[in-house]
């Protein structure tokens, strides 16, 4: 359920619907192919039973091969996903909830990027869709 939005400060892919390895694979795989900086807005994948962090882990390492420009993390598992990036050198945030992120998206992002909002339905990360589509023109 890729939905592009195209702005002329940033272009926005909203992939907030539903979240699993496979699907944040390859939309990493095709955000690796834009031209300009690449920026990887992720929210938790839920209900993965006891394997959370490994998953989390996998995406980590998954953001690094493809030469992301930027992670931006939002929730508990996701963290994994940040620490993994983080300690391989990618700049990368972790946020609490949707609301301190979007405080600080404005500072983070620059003209030109193409942002993919991707997480479980239920992380709700479509109040920071909304508030880029806002931005973005």
């Amino acid at each position: 359920r890729l939905e592009l939005f195209k702005g002329s400060n940033y272009n926005i892919i909203d992939d907030t619907y539903n979240a699993s390895l496979d699907s944040v694979n390859n939309a990493l795989s095709m955000l690796s192919k834009i031209n300009g900086r690449s920026v990887f807005i992720f929210g938790d994948i839920l209900e993965l039973d006891n394997y959370g962090k490994e998953i989390h882990e996998k995406i980590g390492r998954s953001v690094i091969s493809n030469n992301i420009g930027l992670l931006l993390t939002v929730g508990e598992l996701s963290r994994y996903t940040h620490n993994i990036v983080y300690d391989s050198g990618i700049l990368a945030y972790h946020f609490k909830n949707n609301d301190d992120l979007i405080q600080k998206i404005d500072d983070l992002t620059d003209h030109g990027d193409t942002i993919l909002v991707k997480g479980s339905h239920a992380m709700n990360l479509i109040e920071i869709v909304e508030y880029l589509k806002k931005k973005a023109n």
